[in-house]
């Protein structure tokens, strides 16, 4: 269900009677009350001719009837209802709100214009500026106990919330403000209420709660009874504009709940009312119709003409009775029509949002007029200040990150050289096993049998060697022990005990580990553009990851690390080769 224009259509029911009419003072200097500029008169005025309250409202502001605060809460009150102009009534809730009263504003003032602007955010679908305003007038309720307001702005809070999906929270304000309200016995409470429980029933009609929305309307039913009964002053015509609201909601209400026969004695009590024979009245109608699929009858509720308002304002609720008459239109398989009515919507969107253009830009030039201009200089020092502490901040973060920087540059140069120190010790440990190789083969052979197991385990160490260095048996992966013993014909224990008496601290295991390292060793200097995992299964190893960590363990350094050092060696070398050819 599209939620936006039900709650316009539920503002307009309670905008003003007691609460919703400003509460301006009622003895403005030099106007009696039979003056066409007292409070009176243009308040009597103002639901049926706006317009002419509005012109009489700034001739009383300039004859000093009125003070500007009071006037621009007037004004947005009439822009609010009935003119439905949110963008015009918001501006001047918030000038009323910002205005500085050189004889004070009191704290029953403060909140009235509060409870407007958070009824207006919640038409413009400003929720998070809604709720705070609520929060700024429950603050002040709860501090002048004041249970009217506290109620008031606990179940406009819950509105906000509901509108931006915190459910749960949502209708616990709003059900807590109702029984805040319901339990006030000033009868200029009840249109707060009835406007209170008009929204907990479109919210739970949202949810499809039909039944729990049925009741909350029955008790708006009665609170607009008992308003009508209690207070004579209110316009006769704002009493029926309301109960035509409720009854059509009531007949869409029983409508989707299945209950046929109390939907239609709602729409008999709806069309009873003098509102339901306006233009703007009989589309009330139209979610009922279709909700009951009465797709001809929708249509013959615009009269055959598109449903435009009286003023030059174009709303959402506009666009919004626009779409049903669309949508009927489609049902009734006239397509045509239904098209020219999409086209319709569009152009009216396009208007709308240049006419929003417009407003937003005037509000904007208007906004450093000198009511509020040391408000708005007093944000931009306190943005300069913000600048300034950024800018420190920025230079602080600066400094550590060179800071941090020249850190890491120092150690990589340390790195570098120990790494290269590293490299060059195992570039000698390696000219030093060629060399003690070369020796084992330019040696004679031992003759005759050996003296001792020591000297066995010396020549059965050797021909290890011999097999190891011959047929390069650690290159293979899968080798084991077994081939190993297969290949010297000894036992396993004889082969413990060789590397317990000459294997230097080597198991067999470790032994080949050392074997397929140095091994590593040569592929890295020999082909130092290869990469770690080739050199580590040409090696031998199943795993590179666990060469990388066997040859960090070994020699102290990474392969990787190994590896440019080679590269850095060998550019140093070419260039010194370079430097000396030419």
């Amino acid at each position: 269900m599209i939620r936006k224009p039900l709650f316009i259509v539920l503002f307009v029911l309670f905008l003003t009677g007691c609460n919703n009419s400003p509460d301006t003072p009622e003895d403005w200097r030099g106007s009696g009350p039979d003056s066409l500029y007292s409070f009176q008169h243009i308040r009597s005025i103002s639901f049926d001719r706006p317009e002419e309250a509005l012109s009489l409202l700034d001739t009383a502001e300039r004859m000093g009837n009125v003070n500007p605060r009071d006037a621009d809460f007037f004004r947005a009150n009439i822009y609010y209802n009935p003119l439905q102009d949110d963008e015009r009534a918001y501006r001047y809730a918030l000038q009323a709100y910002r205005s500085e009263d050189p004889d004070g504003v009191s704290d029953t003032e403060r909140m009235e214009v509060l409870e407007l602007l958070c009824r207006i955010t919640a038409i413009r679908e400003q929720f998070q500026e809604g709720i705070s305003y609520a929060a700024q007038g429950l603050k002040l309720a709860v501090e002048g106990k004041d249970s009217r307001y506290e109620g008031t702005f606990l179940f406009q809070m819950g509105d906000c919330m509901l509108r931006i999906g915190q459910r749960e929270s949502g209708y616990r304000n709003l059900r807590s403000g109702i029984e805040l309200l319901e339990k006030e016995k000033d009868p200029k409470v009840l249109p707060t209420l009835s406007f209170a429980y008009g929204e907990l029933m479109v919210a739970l009609m949202d949810d499809g709660r039909y039944e729990e929305a049925i009741a909350e309307g029955k008790k708006r039913e009665e609170c607009i009874l008992k308003l009508e009964r209690l207070d004579p002053d209110i316009p006769e015509g704002r009493i029926d504009q309301q109960k035509a609201y409720l009854y059509a909601k009531m007949a869409d209400f029983h409508a989707r709940a299945g209950k046929k026969e109390e939907a239609e004695q709602y729409e008999n009590l709806f069309l009873e009312t003098s509102y339901s024979q306006l233009p703007q009245g009989r589309i009330l109608l139209a979610e009922y119709c279709e909700a009951t699929e009465q797709w001809k009858r929708l249509v013959d509720l615009y009269g055959g003409k598109d449903y435009l308002p009286a003023t030059d304002t174009i709303t959402e609720n506009v666009i919004y009775y626009l779409s049903k008459k669309a949508h009927a239109l489609h049902h009734l398989g006239r397509d045509g029509e239904a098209y020219d009515i999409m086209e319709r919507i569009g152009e009216l969107c396009s208007v709308r949002f240049r006419a929003e253009l417009s407003e937003k830009a005037m509000a904007i030039s208007e906004a450093y007029d000198s009511q509020y201009r040391e408000v708005q200089l007093e944000k931009e020092r306190g943005r300069s200040r913000l600048r300034q502490w950024i800018a420190i901040l920025l230079s602080a973060l600066l400094a550590v990150a060179l800071l941090l920087l020249f850190e890491q540059i120092r150690h990589n140069r340390i790195t570098g050289k120990k790494n290269q120190a590293l490299a060059s010790e195992l570039d000698r440990m390696l000219q030093l096993q060629e060399e003690v190789k070369n020796m084992r083969k330019q040696a004679p052979p031992r003759q005759g049998n050996p003296r001792n197991d020591t000297e066995s385990s010396v020549a059965l160490f050797a021909k290890l060697e011999e097999i190891m260095d011959q047929e390069r048996l650690y290159l293979k992966s899968e080798l084991s022990r077994d081939d190993i013993l297969k290949r010297l014909h000894v036992d396993k224990n004889r082969l413990a005990l060789m590397f317990r008496e000459v294997g230097q601290g080597f198991t067999l295991p470790t032994y080949i580990n050392e074997k397929r390292l140095t091994h590593s060793l040569k592929l890295l200097r020999i082909h130092p553009y290869y990469t770690i995992e080739t050199i580590a299964f040409d090696s031998g190893f199943s795993s590179s990851r666990y060469y990388h960590h066997l040859f960090k363990e070994r020699y102290g350094i990474t392969p990787s690390e190994y590896l440019r050092s080679v590269q850095k060696e060998k550019e140093k070398n070419q260039a010194k080769t370079a430097e000396k050819a030419e």
